[in-house]
């Protein structure tokens, strides 16, 4: 089955069609409202007289809501979202078992603030978030902002050690893999070596021009701010 595209918007058919063609989704242009057969819903800006239609107002997250009905349903029933964390973090996200999209993040803000969006654009009856238990201060801190508004589990992630392009690989493996679920705050125990890390990337982030301070690390590895702030702030110091 194919998407069918409804717009007499170019800017938006093309910021469509391109997140279409980056998921490797078959789809066509629809001229003069007629919609063929093997259309199973149409993303729109028109007012057409069709059931299965979606209005696009973000492209992502309409892209997102048409996804299900590539395969027959309204909407999925459980979005599994899994977590490979660290300085590059891997997220990978299935609805019923079949892969949607991955990404990396550096900034756990924007890690979190993602997911939300994920959740929020898919709209499913379920949502699992597996994370894997390898960086402690990083799977703590996605564990802590996560565990009271879904079903979060911690997984043992040895056997992903070995895969390429590990982080969004080990993310998707991660996603099928059983864990413990988590129903309380975990402690966060940072180290030296990790408060060292985030001061060397904000020396890179800041061309060598400054070293943020223990304290500011510390924020940043608890992601009570990422990293371009806390330079902000050293600035200014």
């Amino acid at each position: 089955m194919r998407i069918g595209i409804c717009t007499e918007d170019y800017k938006i058919y093309h910021r469509v069609s391109e997140e279409l063609m980056r998921r490797g989704v078959e789809f066509i242009y629809i001229k003069d409202k007629k919609i063929p057969d093997d259309v199973s819903v149409v993303l729109t800006t028109e007012n057409i007289d069709y059931e299965n239609r979606i209005f696009i107002d973000d492209v992502i997250g309409s892209v997102r809501k048409a996804m299900s009905y590539i395969y027959g349903k309204k909407r999925f029933q459980r979005i599994v979202m899994g977590i490979d964390p660290g300085m590059r973090t891997g997220l990978a996200v299935f609805g019923d078992d079949i892969f949607l999209e991955s990404y990396e993040f550096i900034e756990i803000n924007d890690l979190l603030k993602a997911i939300r969006k994920i959740v929020e654009d898919y709209d499913p009856e379920n949502v699992i978030i597996k994370v894997g238990n390898g960086d402690v201060p990083h799977r703590n801190m996605i564990i802590n902002d996560l565990f009271k508004d879904y079903r979060v589990f911690l997984v043992d992630e040895n056997r992903t050690t070995q895969l390429k392009n590990r982080n969004v690989e080990a993310a998707k493996k991660i996603a099928f893999l059983k864990g413990k679920e988590i129903k309380r705050r975990l402690r966060t125990r940072i180290s030296d070596g990790e408060i060292r890390e985030i001061q060397r990337k904000s020396r890179i982030e800041s061309n060598n021009l400054l070293t943020i301070s223990k304290t500011l690390a510390l924020k940043v590895l608890r992601g009570e701010m990422d990293i371009k702030k806390a330079i902000e702030i050293q600035k200014e110091k």
